[in-house]
């Protein structure tokens, strides 16, 4: 999210049509005035801010309760939600100085830090063959995974799930079991990256497009939603960098044997779609 001084929900509306037609309306919920807000987290009905300071907010009521926490630097986009010791609390990244990896407390305010030299635009929280942490894109180049201690201020094991040799940055993060298999599959930039059968063993690559050109080729903001009311999640992809066609491209990923495929299509300039489908040749 950008840096921002109005809180804004969009939600989507549509009907289904030959067309396919996608409009979001605009609901202003607060003017924040010259207040900072660099990134957000939703938990149900509770929205959660961070920038200057960090607000929880009640949807749709917008009632809105700032957390009393000191933190030590304005913190970056990247933040996720989890709970450590049956604690609520924020994960956040500093944007600038030590940049720093920290998890906040939303009860206390207290601070725990988790590393540092962390340079992170998208985090989630994320649980993976049963154990529980914060998954990033470390520099733009690398997916990391950080596991919550057993109890704080132990130290958070920290395992690099996968680096992208590309001339291009990515990002954008979203978690969903690509391939059907029962496992949560990694989807970031250009790529999704396969789930192994057991933690220590290695993830695999596939592409979902090839483009990587430019610097910011595989730079992207993802979210998954059912658009067609088909029960099946679709894949909705917003790049500020250029590339050839990429906003009227239509992206279907395989569910066999982790095989992948993709057609394009030209009709009508929207986001990358994508949703599960038919088997097709392998990476």
């Amino acid at each position: 999210m950008p840096l921002s001084r109005c809180l804004t929900l969009l939600a989507l509306s549509w009907a289904y049509a030959p067309a396919q037609d996608f409009h979001f309306t605009r609901h202003e919920i607060r003017d924040l005035g010259k207040e900072r807000i660099a990134g957000a987290a939703l938990d149900g009905r509770r929205l959660v801010t961070w920038g200057d300071r960090i607000l929880t907010w009640d949807l749709p009521s917008a009632s809105m309760q700032p957390i009393r926490a000191r933190l030590p630097r304005k913190p970056g986009p990247a933040g996720a939600l989890l709970e450590v010791a049956g604690e609520h609390g924020l994960a956040l990244n500093e944007a600038a100085g030590r940049r720093a990896l920290f998890w906040v407390n939303l009860r206390s305010g207290k601070i725990a830090e988790i590393d540092h030299g962390v340079f992170a635009n998208e985090a989630l929280p994320a649980t993976i063959h049963g154990r529980r942490g914060i998954l990033l894109v470390q520099r733009r180049i690398q997916v990391r995974f950080y596991e919550v201690p057993e109890s704080l201020p132990r130290p958070w094991p920290s395992r690099d799930i996968y680096s992208f040799y590309s001339p291009s940055d990515q990002g954008g993060l979203l978690l969903s079991d690509v391939d059907r298999d029962g496992r949560v599959d990694i989807l970031s930039g250009n790529y999704w990256i396969q789930c192994p059968e057991e933690f220590d063993l290695p993830w695999r690559l596939f592409a979902i497009r090839t483009w990587s050109e430019e610097k910011l080729s595989g730079m992207a903001q993802m979210a998954l939603a059912d658009l067609f009311g088909a029960g099946i999640s679709n894949l909705i992809v917003t790049q500020s960098s250029s590339g050839p066609s990429i906003a009227s491209r239509e992206i279907s990923i395989s569910t066999s044997r982790a095989r992948r495929w993709w057609r394009t299509s030209t009709a009508t300039a929207g986001p990358i779609s994508w949703s599960p489908s038919a088997p097709g040749p392998a990476a």
